[in-house]
């Protein structure tokens, strides 16, 4: 059953926030470097020059000056770890982070919902269900027998205690060998 579209909104609006929350640190991280390494800005600026270069290469159709761009880029981005790490920092520290790396903080992956997307899903129909009360009371430990009667049923031959005994066995089984799945 499909989300109601307020739900789904609140769901997406979830991941919006988690975007900007990520980017607003990331940009903080790079305040916080180009402060104390001014090297990783110059290191920026030449691989954003060098960027829009390999951009027009690209329009132009020219791939031989595109495969030594490629190259020149990657040298830069290394030189720029390595200056990260020379200066006490990760070097993956001015690189973007997600909370779910799988889907990149967006809830899908190749048109389909994400597992992230799946447990939010998940826990806003629980809060809107309004069991989370009722289910901290409400457990296999404290289930009683004792309500259940010996009277036989003609149909099944067991007591209703019987039948309840094996419904409370199979639901423990059942929660007990449950497979967690992505689908």
């Amino acid at each position: 059953m499909p989300l109601p579209n307020s739900l789904y909104d609140e769901v997406m609006r979830s991941y919006e926030e988690e975007r900007l929350k990520h980017h607003d640190a990331l940009q903080k991280r790079y305040l916080e470097i180009n402060s104390k390494v001014p090297q990783i800005k110059q290191l920026d600026e030449r691989i954003s020059s060098l960027s829009v270069l390999q951009a027009k290469k690209i329009i132009e159709g020219d791939k031989v000056s595109l495969s030594e761009l490629k190259e020149k880029l990657h040298l830069l981005f290394m030189e720029k770890k390595k200056a990260l790490v020379a200066a006490g920092y990760p070097s993956d520290y001015l690189e973007e982070t997600f909370t779910c790396n799988d889907c990149q903080d967006t809830g899908y992956i190749n048109n389909r919902k994400c597992h992230c997307f799946k447990q939010k899903e998940i826990a806003l129909l629980y809060s809107q269900s309004n069991l989370g009360h009722i289910l901290e009371n409400e457990t296999f430990a404290k289930f009683d027998l004792s309500y259940y009667s010996y009277k036989i049923d003609p149909v099944t031959r067991r007591s209703n205690k019987e039948n309840a005994a094996i419904a409370l066995d199979t639901c423990q089984d059942f929660v007990k060998t449950f497979q967690r799945t992505n689908d």
